[in-house]
């Protein structure tokens, strides 16, 4: 059975969450190609005023290198913290082009941080928001003239660029906070997944080992059935016998009427009183006492000896008997 597994550890998780991101990433950076071709059409259509072919040409070209540089490193550093960084760099370096031919878009500068919460690495997110804000300042910065001469309230470049960073900077450090929050949560929550999932793993294991060994034990009887005396219920765990299948059906419920109709109807009459009573339910506390299993041996219709036994599996606090298992062996030395 072909499953995928969550890692073990929280560092292999980040490696492995790494490179899949990593690789989204160069995928976005393809995409970022279309940029120029749209710009470009933007052009034609006289949208975007001051902007010409060759911006679109250049943002074109720039995407175009720079996903082919992340692909090279997808190659041999897929999981590094450069790979990751360029992705982001180049798309930083998209907006700042963007920007400079007058096609601001303000809100994708503050989400450049968070698609570095991804990575689930307070490092690459501190990295992030300096690059992205020194990026944010040099292209608030490279416009200001141009738009200090297109605001009637604005005398100078530098009064436009101190006003627009101001805003820009508390607008960042609510994101800052609220990013450091998200990547804190993340990561507590992949935490305790993967701390969750190791446990699971491991009771897994164990259970399979354990199946695993009742199923050699049960190979020893013809019959074996796990039944729940407070419940009156059962689960059949092993058995040779179709007719033993076929008469307890799938309902799984009244067990002990069921193991009692079942003898009364298939067992000879010689020895079934004793057998019968051994399977009465109402007195087994009485007769189980402290002690582990008790058994009796009977002969069935074909006159071949056979031994059931009652194994405590559950008890409660008082000590009453709660699980019990019904197990049947063919005495092949007894004639």
């Amino acid at each position: 059975m072909n499953e995928k597994t969550i890692s073990s550890d929280f560092e292999s998780f980040l490696n492995e969450s790494r490179e899949k991101v990593n690789v989204t990433f160069n995928h976005v950076l393809w995409i970022c190609i279309v940029a120029g071709p749209l710009i470009a059409i933007a052009v034609k259509f006289k949208i975007f005023a001051g902007v010409t072919y060759l911006t679109a040409f250049i943002v074109s070209l720039f995407m175009f290198t720079l996903a082919m540089i992340h692909r090279a490193l997808l190659k041999h550093r897929v999981a590094s913290l450069v790979t990751s960084i360029l992705a982001l760099f180049a798309i930083d370096i998209l907006l700042f082009v963007m920007d400079s031919a007058h096609l601001t878009i303000y809100i994708t500068w503050f989400l450049i941080p968070l698609l570095s919460l991804q990575f689930c690495d307070f490092k690459l997110y501190f990295i992030t928001v300096v690059v992205n804000y020194d990026f944010m300042v040099a292209a608030t910065w490279h416009m200001a003239p141009y738009f200090a001469e297109r605001r009637i309230d604005i005398d100078t470049p530098m009064s436009y660029f101190a006003q627009r960073l101001g805003g820009l900077s508390v607008e960042m450090l609510v994101m800052i906070c609220a990013g450091y929050a998200l990547c804190k949560m993340i990561i507590r929550y992949y935490k305790n997944l993967i701390e969750k999932a190791a446990v699971v793993s491991k009771d897994r294991l164990v259970l399979e080992r354990i199946d695993a060994e009742l199923k050699a034990m049960a190979d020893d009887y013809i019959w074996v059935q796990d039944i729940d005396v407070s419940e009156n219920t059962f689960d059949i765990i092993h058995t040779s016998n179709e007719k033993v299948d076929e008469y307890m059906g799938d309902s799984h419920s009244n067990a002990k009427q069921l193991l009692y109709a079942f003898l009364d109807l298939m067992l000879p009459k010689q020895g079934k009183e004793e057998v019968l009573k051994f399977v009465d339910f109402s007195n087994l506390d009485e007769r189980m006492g402290d002690k582990r299993s008790i058994s009796v041996d009977f002969q069935n219709s074909k006159d071949e000896w056979l031994r059931g036994r009652f194994v405590v599996s559950g008890r409660d606090e008082s000590g009453k008997i709660t699980h019990v298992i019904w197990l049947v062996e063919e005495l092949k030395d007894r004639k």
